[in-house]
């Protein structure tokens, strides 16, 4: 699915900003013979695992493990996977970036850059960001929903990863969730992005790096009314329609490359 230039690019990326290895477990699914009551489709599984393939191909600092979702329910459990397609990488800091769905558009160059960022076990969070994220002493977990044509979801998604490598209590899966209707309907994603902090609070849209921190350090000290929809916005930015109307500039895979 990546065109033969772009995997020879991405090649000598690997190459030269690689520094340790990077383990990915992959959850699939099989095609289903029969629509079963309460499962959804797989659309995007195939894909999800052709691009891993060949991105594994690229370097040998990277390993790729495939596991059937239905078969691997011990494992799946341990890494916080519910759903496939997902993916889960650990690099050397060995912190969990989860991602459920397929990376394409806008979200593949996030994906290498965090292949990247996971290999060095380095980030491009600064001094003071740093500083408040050693203020947290609680775990968080922070579900982020985002589509592939989305450039606030794709900023967004390059922070939570980037945080998450950051910090070991930040506990963070990012979704695909165009791929996941029933999902996106339990949530009410309306827009992307759209940050669930600890099942108590929503951040809409895109906000900056500083402002995410200091909702999370406030995450906390705030009450949950149990109702996903009763969940206040304690921050918002700019968002992107759920179905929007403008399509990225891709390849004919989906995918659009970094650098182009």
């Amino acid at each position: 699915m990546i065109p033969l230039q772009e995997q020879e690019r991405l090649r000598k990326h690997f190459q030269e900003q690689l520094t340790g290895g990077v383990k990915i477990e992959h959850f699939t699914q099989r095609p289903m013979s029969i629509v079963l009551p309460g499962r959804e489709e797989c659309r995007l599984c195939a894909q999800a695992r052709q691009v891993l393939e060949e991105l594994r191909a690229l370097s040998p600092k990277l390993s790729l493990r495939v596991h059937e979702l239905d078969d691997s329910r011990k494992l799946a459990g341990e890494l916080g996977v519910e759903r496939a397609p997902t993916t889960v990488l650990r690099g050397q800091l060995n912190r969990p970036l989860r991602f459920e769905g397929f990376f394409g558009g806008v979200l593949f160059p996030v994906m290498i850059e965090m292949i990247t960022a996971a290999s060095r076990g380095a980030t491009e969070v600064d001094a003071r960001g740093r500083r408040q994220l050693q203020r947290i002493r609680d775990p968080i977990s922070i579900r982020l929903f985002v589509t592939p044509s989305s450039p606030y979801a794709a900023m967004m998604m390059h922070i939570a990863f980037s945080l998450a490598l950051e910090s070991a209590r930040l506990k963070v899966l990012v979704t695909e969730v165009e791929e996941f209707p029933r999902l996106a309907e339990s949530f009410q994603v309306r827009a992307v992005p759209l940050t669930i902090v600890n099942e108590r609070a929503r951040i809409l849209g895109a906000v900056s790096t500083d402002e995410w921190v200091d909702e999370l350090l406030r995450a906390p000290e705030r009450g949950g009314s149990g109702l996903l929809r009763g969940l206040p916005v304690v921050a918002s930015g700019p968002t992107t329609p759920l179905t929007p109307a403008a399509e990225p500039r891709a390849t004919a895979s989906g995918l659009v490359l970094p650098g182009r």
